[in-house]
């Protein structure tokens, strides 16, 4: 049973899915003086479902004088956060046209995830 295809059925009605693009990290390449130059895999269009940040998130960020933008994320299929010991991470998602980070995964099913997203500076 696919509970969040069923979730997610419901809530179209009001918050409608979004086309939004995947960018999957691929490593790195060096570029001058070693600086880390990202590499992604070809993106691949896929449907998400985009949401407020969790209030005991927000909580969290209170008084660290951060000022970024947070949301969560949910789509089917399977993300991972960042894994320095398997070179992973730093994936990107592109929805109308901005650019966020995928900082953390907050959920992790069989057959969907839910993930923190940080708007990165354009």
């Amino acid at each position: 049973m696919n509970l969040r295809t069923i979730a997610n059925s419901k809530i179209q009605g009001i918050n409608k899915d979004l086309n939004i693009f995947l960018r999957i990290s691929d490593g790195y390449t060096q570029g001058n003086g070693a600086r880390q130059i990202p590499l992604y895999l070809p993106d691949v269009e896929i449907k998400g479902q985009l949401q407020a940040a969790d209030e005991e998130f927000l909580k969290q960020q209170d008084g660290l004088n951060l000022e970024s933008v947070y949301r969560n994320l949910y789509i089917s299929g399977n993300l991972d956060g960042v894994v320095r010991s398997r070179i992973k991470g730093g994936d990107l998602v592109i929805i109308s046209n901005e650019e966020w980070l995928i900082v953390k995964v907050l959920e992790h099913w069989s057959d969907w995830v839910k993930v923190l997203i940080c708007l990165q500076s354009q």
